[in-house]
């Protein structure tokens, strides 16, 4: 499936929500997500939910210096490019029901990050970086596998108010 291309054009958008069932990303295996999805710049909050599988967002994701959260949801194979850390402006990153195959690159630099839930699967260990998120709040990481390492950085994190790991 394709992203909507044209919505790329409309810069003024600051909330952007998808919902597949209605068949927006399509349902084939891979979803492209085009460089012009960057062009976005106003855009404050994104949520996609029922995702499907197979996506990957593209560097200029790094543009959008104004999200302040992004939500996905029902998904697999979720790719974040390592200039989802440009995103100084990010507070929420809700990806509790996708299932990425290593922690998001580049998310611990995303210093404003109040609340952060992630469904770890197949992680096999949570970045030492964890702990330069300092205005976390919130932190869930649901689904881990047994063997994943979670660093004893995360009991540096002073603002943490709810934790949740199982």
């Amino acid at each position: 499936g394709n992203f909507p291309a044209k919505l790329c054009l409309a810069t003024q958008i600051e909330e952007l929500e998808l919902l597949n069932g209605s068949g927006t990303l399509g349902s084939s295996k891979q979803t492209v997500i085009p460089q012009e999805f960057g062009n976005l710049v106003n855009l404050k909050r994104l949520n996609i939910q029922e995702t499907m599988s197979n996506i990957s967002f593209p560097s200029s994701i790094g543009n959008l210096v104004n999200l302040q959260s992004i939500e996905i949801s029902d998904g697999e194979g979720v790719i974040f490019p390592e200039e989802l850390g440009k995103l100084q402006q990010l507070e929420k990153f809700n990806a509790a029901n996708v299932v990425m195959d290593e922690f998001p690159a580049g998310l611990t630099n995303c210093s404003s990050l109040k609340e952060l839930s992630l469904y770890g699967r197949n992680y096999t260990e949570i970045p030492d970086e964890i702990a330069d998120l300092t205005n976390l709040e919130r932190l869930e990481l649901l689904f881990l596998p047994t063997n994943c390492q979670i660093p004893d950085s995360i009991g540096d994190l002073a603002n943490l108010k709810y934790l949740s790991t199982y």
